[in-house]
């Protein structure tokens, strides 16, 4: 892919996780079990780079991994990518499937309305 397509996808996962983290707010982002809620935001998060996405965090991470794989040009970090990204994808339905209960008909309104994981896909 080569080292402009690597810096592009690793700024572009990096502006995302970041806008993630806007979002949400930082303790929430890094999902602190201790974190109070933050009276400001709704419990379900619906704007931002979640009406892109249902699962940001994981497209941003997802982008990351295969841009520092392209950047770097390792065989063994392709590897990881490979180990990874599938885990990630299993992880997000979960997170799905838990929300849909947690949330009920207002998630599946939402889960129907914005794409799983790649914006311009259902």
């Amino acid at each position: 892919m080569g080292v402009i397509a690597g810096v592009a996808l690793l700024l572009l996962g990096a502006a995302l996780e970041l806008w993630t983290a806007l979002a949400l707010g930082v303790r929430r982002w890094l999902d602190l079990g201790t974190a109070a809620p933050d009276p400001a935001l709704p419990t379900l998060v619906l704007g931002g780079p979640f009406g892109l996405t249902r699962h940001p965090q994981t497209l941003g991470l997802i982008l990351l991994l295969v841009g520092g794989a392209a950047f770097a040009a390792r065989l063994g970090l392709w590897l990881i990518v490979l180990l990874l990204v599938p885990l990630l994808v299993v992880r997000a339905r979960q997170d799905d499937h838990r929300l849909a209960a947690r949330f009920g008909a207002a998630y599946e309104r939402y889960r129907r309305a914005v794409p799983f994981l790649v914006p311009w896909r259902a």
